[in-house]
């Protein structure tokens, strides 16, 4: 299959939580089959609470373990210190919105894929309803279920996940997804493990002094206890709470150390707020602090790292409130051989290829509540033999999906992108062919009179409608007396509506004779109006009317030139034609700006007029108003303004230069160059007035 552009907005490294998690290796398998995935994420945004530590280059380190990352660009959010609203705001939603369509327009991306709805499901219907392309949507739980709690939250929710074309949800979440308002026809139901299967092969453990010395200095982050420890060590990864069991294993902890036994408790978790602080404060107090190491949330891609580093996996998740949760993280330890203590909460929503039997395959606890079972579980786990054996047969209770299972998944998924894309541009080609009809019926004479005529729709317009639609269009062609009334109102709308972007030329509207502005105005498509990229067209038209049946002369040229000169607004301020622009066939004699900035200037000779007399064109452009004005100049007025615009140069010594250029009598030059000066000195465009 061809390759790709997707664009995601989501959770992504370097926020923490298992639906981060989800979002790389999701990139990662899109990546891999060969697509390009760009991802607008909030980057470093949040407070460092909610991000995981990255060294200096971490993303080099990320691309170097699973090559297919280096394919992701990521787009990050820049700091928002610089903005400022009332009320103050940080305006998420906004800004990923935003990020969004310019990285959908600029690579060409066939779908957006929000991941995680608040905020960046929402930012993606924002972006998806901007772009037109289809909307993909991925939540997690608790965006479904407690988010969703808030009546506002709810209706925004609903409203994105009725909108989107794909729902990426899971067979224990779809009813709740449902009744939130989703499609049943748009959801994909089942999401395979996305993390590679290499995630799970021995690797080198954590290094603890390295850890800590890319930590030192860090004013986010901190290194707390020994750097370097040869005890068992029981690990404990992921957010705390009150459902976490955390204050409990302390507990439990302290037991196992007045019984003598040698442990160390290896926490990787999030460094600030009262959970963590009650933490140190409970370890201090239960005298662990020599058997005690806390680091910062770490990159999904060294979670290798961090399980090679330990004897025992705690995760004693209980209680949990919201049901359809799926942590990951009893699965990652398994499957790298762990001996894992799990709740029996957890371990029955566990989808297992071998059921799960406690001292055989893990180590269970009904509640770590209970304090005495904690603790025995955690002597059998730290038990060489016990915990061994279990370790030994824990990696099988697990089935990795196999590389084919997700490439399988990741093709189904970009084969409905492809249809879901056509589909959208189908439907919007055909609205378009028929709003151009429609307008043509309204705007072309010639065009109404052969559909009178003959019965039918011209041969190019009918390949763009539907027979019912062809018919209708056809019904109101027959209605002449109405439809001349209401065309006549829509040409004198158009005239109006082109005379604001192309004021050069309707201020010169009036020469043109009735036949060239009916033409003009006939053929001109008003949703093309006002295009500065389409003024190419605007400028053939308008020489063709010309051409045809226009006035003559000089008066032609200037109306010509005028239209031609019109392409200056879409040149940047300050800057000169490019050789293939609309405006190359003028010879620029440069600008003048120092002293009034917010003005443009161009000075431009017609080369087709030098044959009939020396005329000049000047361009003045206020960047306030984008009010163009065109000023017909001598040559030797010219002279001065070309002599001006070379560099801030003595007004008598640029006149000295137009006398030195011009056949014209001393007097008349000096005589006409002065009241130039005087008039743009009143104007603010030069500071320096001619001596008397």
């Amino acid at each position: 299959m061809d390759s790709t552009a997707l664009c995601i907005i989501g959770k992504f490294p370097p926020l923490i939580g298992g639906t981060s998690a989800q979002a790389l290796w999701l990139t990662h398998r899109l990546a891999e089959a060969g697509n390009d995935v760009h991802v607008v994420g909030t980057g470093r945004v949040p407070s460092a609470s909610q991000l995981q530590f990255h060294r200096p280059n971490e993303w080099l380190y990320a691309s170097d373990q699973f090559p297919s990352l280096s394919r992701v660009k990521v787009h990050d959010l820049e700091s928002s210190s610089g903005s400022y609203s009332i009320p103050t705001t940080n305006a998420l939603v906004t800004r990923l919105s935003g990020e969004a369509v310019r990285v959908i327009n600029e690579g060409h991306c066939r779908a957006v894929i929000g991941i995680y709805l608040e905020p960046f499901g929402v930012a993606a219907q924002v972006a998806a309803t901007a772009t037109g392309v289809p909307l993909y949507l991925m939540h997690a739980g608790s965006d479904i279920t407690r988010l969703s709690t808030s009546i506002a939250r709810r209706s925004v929710y609903g409203a994105a996940l009725a909108q989107a074309d794909r729902i990426l949800t899971s067979p224990t979440a779809a009813q709740t997804v449902l009744e939130l308002g989703a499609d049943p026809a748009s959801m994909i139901v089942g999401r395979p493990l996305f993390a590679p299967r290499s995630l799970f092969k021995a690797t080198m453990p954590l290094d603890l002094r390295d850890l800590a010395t890319d930590l030192d200095g860090s004013s986010d982050y901190r290194y707390i206890g020994p750097t370097a420890t040869s005890s068992p060590v029981v690990l404990v990864y992921g957010k705390l709470g009150e459902f976490k069991g955390t204050t409990e294993l302390i507990a439990a902890a302290e037991r196992l150390q007045n019984q003598g036994l040698d442990f160390c408790l290896l926490f990787v978790t999030g460094q600030s707020g009262p959970w963590f602080e009650g933490l140190l404060r409970d370890v201090e107090n239960r005298n662990l602090t020599e058997r005690f190491i806390a680091v910062p949330y770490l990159p999904p891609w060294r979670v290798p790292e961090i399980l090679a580093r330990a004897s025992v996996v705690a995760f004693l998740e209980n209680r949990f409130p919201i049901t359809i949760h799926r942590p990951q993280i009893p699965r990652e330890a398994m499957s790298a051989g762990k001996c894992v203590i799990l709740t029996k909460d957890v371990a029955e929503y566990q989808r297992t290829t071998e059921p799960l039997i406690d001292r055989e395959n893990v180590l269970l606890v009904s509640d770590p509540r209970e304090i005495d079972q904690l603790a025995e579980a955690l002597v059998a786990a730290l038990d060489p033999d016990i915990g061994g054996a279990i370790a030994e047969k824990s990696r099988s209770v697990y089935s990795l999906p196999s590389d084919d299972t997700g490439k399988r998944w990741i093709d189904r998924l970009i084969g409905a992108v492809h249809v879901d894309y056509q589909e959208k541009e189908t439907r919007r080609m055909a609205i378009d062919g028929f709003n151009r009809a429609l307008v043509r019926l309204y705007s072309d004479r010639e065009y109404r009179l052969t559909m009178r005529r003959n019965g039918e729709i011209p041969e190019v317009a009918r390949e763009q409608l539907t027979q019912h639609e062809g018919r209708s269009l056809i019904e109101l062609s027959m209605d002449e007396e109405a439809l001349e009334r209401y065309c006549r109102s829509i040409l004198t709308k158009k005239y109006h509506f082109l005379s604001r972007p192309f004021e050069v030329l309707f201020a010169q509207y009036s020469e043109l004779g009735d036949s060239s502005r009916s033409r003009f105005l006939e053929q001109w498509v008003l949703d093309d109006a006002g295009l500065p990229s389409d003024f190419g067209r605007f400028k053939a038209l308008v020489l063709s009317c010309l051409d045809s049946n226009g006035p003559d002369g000089e008066q032609a040229g200037l109306i010509r030139d005028q239209v031609l000169l019109v392409g200056t607004r879409s040149e940047v301020l300050y800057s000169e034609p490019t050789p293939d622009s609309d405006a190359a066939d003028f010879a620029p004699a440069g600008l003048l700006g120092l002293t009034a900035p917010h003005r443009f200037l161009r000075l431009s000779r017609h080369p087709h007029l030098t044959s009939v007399r020396p005329w000049y064109v000047l361009i003045e452009r206020d960047a306030r108003s984008f009010r163009t004005n065109i000023l017909e100049l001598t040559l030797s007025t010219a002279a001065l303004f070309e002599a001006l615009t070379q560099g801030p140069i003595p007004v008598a010594e640029a006149i000295d230069l137009m006398i030195d250029v011009s056949n014209a009598p001393e007097d008349e030059v000096r005589s006409a160059a002065e009241r130039a000066i005087l008039d743009y000195h009143d104007r603010g465009l030069v500071t320096s007035r001619p001596r008397t």
